[in-house]
C-alpha cells in the first residue's frame, strides 16, 4: 500500500491491510506528516473510521502511517477515532504492549541504481 503525494489509496486496500495487522477492538495510531499544519495523529479502536481517516489524509502528504503493535488502549482517549492537529504526544516505545510486526521500510528511490 504505497501512495505518493497527490495519489490516494484504494480504500478496500486499506480495509485488507488494518484486517491482516490490526485486531478486533485492538487500537492503533495513525500518523501523517508534512502536512501544511504539520503532523496529526489519531487513536483508532474502530476499523471503519480509522480507514476512512487514512483515506481522506493519503494524496495530501508524503505518508500516512499506523502502528501495526499492540499499543496502550488508554491512548484512545487521547483522540477517540478522530485525527489530531499538532498532537503534544504519540506513541512512543514505552506505550507498545507487544511486538507482533517488525517494519522495515525501505525507500528503493533513494538508492545507487547500481545496487537494485
Amino acid at each position: 500500500m504505497t501512495a505518493t503525494p497527490n495519489q490516494r489509496v484504494n480504500p478496500e486496500d486499506v480495509d485488507r491491510t488494518l484486517a491482516a495487522f490490526i485486531r478486533p477492538g485492538q487500537v492503533t495510531e495513525v500518523r501523517a506528516f508534512g502536512m501544511r499544519w504539520g503532523t496529526v495523529s489519531g487513536y483508532f479502536n474502530d476499523p471503519m473510521k480509522c480507514a476512512a481517516a487514512i483515506c481522506q489524509l493519503s494524496g495530501g502528504c508524503p505518508g500516512v502511517y499506523f502502528v501495526p503493535n499492540e499499543i496502550n488502549p488508554d491512548l484512545l482517549t487521547r483522540a477517540v477515532n478522530r485525527m489530531n492537529r499538532r498532537p503534544k504526544a504519540t506513541t512512543a516505545d514505552k506505550d507498545i504492549i507487544r511486538r507482533r510486526q517488525l517494519s522495515l521500510i525501505h525507500n528503493y528511490s533513494r538508492w545507487p541504481s547500481s545496487t537494485i
